[in-house]
């Protein structure tokens, strides 16, 4: 880390103490190795060996809009990052991928039907599913997600990975 040879989302790691969180893509140049945090199925993070390709890009989630000066809508993601964007488009809860280090939109996924999931809590954390429905509850309860396998969970545990297909590499046999 010292030496600056170890990247976290396209930038240089300068401090040990550097956080990493939920889909953050880890780089070594030297190796030729890149990695993306995910969630095994106790709810800890592992990291999923990717290619250089997919090591460009990463997913974050929408979790709060705001408008700023002049009309600019500015856009508040899960991993602290904010985004500024002319039009107002997504909706909170909506994954954007973006490439990494520049934050250029490359491409949005919708929290709607039949579009792939990637579950970051509940009893089936870890896990991909694809969403059948949406049940929006008019009250200080959360809104439910119900999905294809027949489970539901809370509309905060929901992160969208992709419309038919995800996006992102998953291990081929589920992380214990």
């Amino acid at each position: 880390i010292g030496a600056r040879k170890i990247y976290v989302d396209g930038k240089p790691a300068r401090d040990y103490k550097l956080p990493v969180g939920l889909f953050d893509v880890i780089s070594i140049p030297e190796t030729k190795e890149h990695f993306r945090v995910l969630m095994d199925r106790r709810g800890k993070f592992r990291l999923m060996r990717i290619s250089k390709e997919e090591a460009k890009w990463k997913l974050v989630r929408i979790e709060n809009k705001t408008v700023v000066k002049g009309g600019v809508t500015q856009l508040n993601l899960h991993d602290g990052r904010n985004l500024l964007l002319k039009k107002d488009a997504r909706k909170t809860g909506d994954t954007l991928k973006i490439a990494i280090p520049e934050q250029k939109v490359l491409g949005a996924f919708e929290l709607k039907e039949g579009n792939k999931a990637y579950l970051i809590g509940g009893s089936h954390i870890g896990q991909l599913g694809t969403v059948q429905e949406i049940e929006v509850t008019r009250s200080p309860k959360p809104n439910i997600v119900i999905f294809e396998d027949g489970f539901s969970t809370i509309k905060d545990y929901v992160f969208m990975v992709g419309t038919d297909v995800a996006q992102i590499s998953l291990p081929e046999v589920d992380i214990q």
